[in-house]
C-alpha cells in the first residue's frame, strides 16, 4: 500500500439551492430570502486548489438590514461569534507554523455574476430621525471575478430608487480588485 493524497476533483457540476430565507429570531419577516442561488459549469480542483464557476445567479434576493439604536448592524450581530459563558478548561495551545501545504492559498474564479430583480433595505435607527433608504429591481452583473491577486473585472449595477431608475455603477474599465480594498483602475 503507498501513502497517497486523496485527490477530488468536479467538473462541469451544478448546484443551484431555492427558497432560501433567513430571519432573527424576533422577527415577524425573514432579513434575508432568495429565490434562487445557482452556480453552473463548476470545476473543482482539490489538488490544485482551484475552484471556477462559468456562471453564478442570484434570483430575486431581498435583504433588510437595521443599523440598531447601539450602532450595531443586526445581521452582523447574528452571526457574530457569541463569548462562552464558562471558561475554557484547556491550556491554550501553541500555534503551529505553516506548512508549504497549509500555507498555498486557494484560487477561485467566477467568469460571470448575474444578480436579477433585487431589493435592498437599509433602516438606521441610531438617528435621532430613524430613516430607511431602500433600493428595488435591482439587476447587477459582473465578468472575470477571480481572487487572483492583479486580476481585472468588469461590472455594472442598476436599481430604481424613489421609483426612478439610476444607474448605479458602470465601469467604464475594469477595476482592479485586491485582498484588502476593490478600486477602480
Amino acid at each position: 500500500m503507498t501513502d497517497t493524497t486523496p485527490q477530488l476533483s468536479v467538473n462541469k457540476g451544478t448546484f443551484t439551492l431555492s427558497g432560501v430565507k433567513i430571519s432573527k429570531p424576533e422577527a415577524k419577516d425573514p432579513t434575508l430570502t432568495l429565490k434562487q442561488f445557482a452556480l453552473s459549469d463548476v470545476s473543482f480542483d482539490l489538488q490544485k486548489q482551484a475552484v471556477s464557476v462559468g456562471e453564478l445567479r442570484l434570483t430575486e434576493p431581498v435583504g433588510r438590514l437595521v443599523r440598531e439604536k447601539d450602532g450595531q448592524i443586526d445581521m452582523i450581530r447574528l452571526f457574530a461569534s457569541q463569548p462562552s459563558e464558562t471558561p475554557s478548561t484547556t491550556a491554550p495551545t501553541k500555534r503551529q507554523s505553516p506548512t508549504k501545504e497549509s500555507a498555498a492559498e486557494w484560487s477561485a474564479a467566477i467568469r460571470q455574476m448575474k444578480l436579477t430583480d433585487g431589493s435592498f433595505s437599509f433602516r438606521d435607527e441610531s438617528l435621532r430621525h430613524p430613516a430607511t433608504v431602500s433600493l428595488h429591481e435591482l439587476t447587477m452583473t459582473a465578468d472575470g471575478l477571480s481572487t487572483r491577486k492583479g486580476e481585472k473585472f468588469n461590472y455594472s449595477a442598476q436599481a430604481k430608487w424613489a421609483k426612478t431608475v439610476r444607474s448605479l455603477l458602470t465601469a467604464q474599465r475594469p477595476c482592479l480588485l485586491s485582498r484588502q480594498t476593490a478600486s477602480s483602475r
